[in-house]
């Protein structure tokens, strides 16, 4: 499996590290190389990745080839992983992650008119705070893997 990511190495978290542990390749796509749909439509007709935010469950939502996965949590459980992996700032961790989905949110509507994080725009939403993010990632390549499969 390929793993692409629009975003850079100290932004990819737990999740990327546990796939690559798992078998995942990882290729960078920095950010100043980034064309939103252009480059997320080049990147799936290349063969099998993970894009990560950038609208692509949209961009790509007329393809029946892709997984569409929305990975949530709890905001105490948020709060206390970016405490634990980037550490305190002048901001609390609630703040932080409150107005970074604000943006998400904002952005998501401007360019889809949906919702960001509403269940019906993916195929499968998983608490990571309830079930873990090590879980998480095995649900997902368990489901990409029995789609090549069958």
């Amino acid at each position: 499996m390929l793993v692409h990511s629009l975003r850079d190495e100290a932004h990819l978290g737990h999740i990327y590290q546990l796939a690559r542990e798992k078998g995942a390749e990882l290729v960078e796509y920095p950010l100043e190389n980034y064309r939103a749909c252009g480059l997320i439509r080049d990147l799936a007709d290349k063969g099998p990745c993970v894009i990560v935010g950038r609208c692509a469950d949209y961009i790509l939502k007329d393809r029946d080839d892709c997984l569409h996965t929305f990975i949530h949590a709890s905001m105490e459980f948020r709060a206390d992983r970016i405490v634990r992996l980037y550490g305190e700032s002048e901001q609390s961790p609630e703040k932080r992650l409150t107005d970074k989905d604000t943006r998400r949110r904002v952005n998501y509507k401007h360019y889809t008119d949906r919702e960001w994080g509403t269940a019906q725009n993916y195929h499968i939403t998983l608490d990571s705070g309830l079930i873990g993010i090590e879980k998480c990632v095995d649900i997902i390549l368990d489901l990409v893997r029995d789609e090549n499969d069958g």
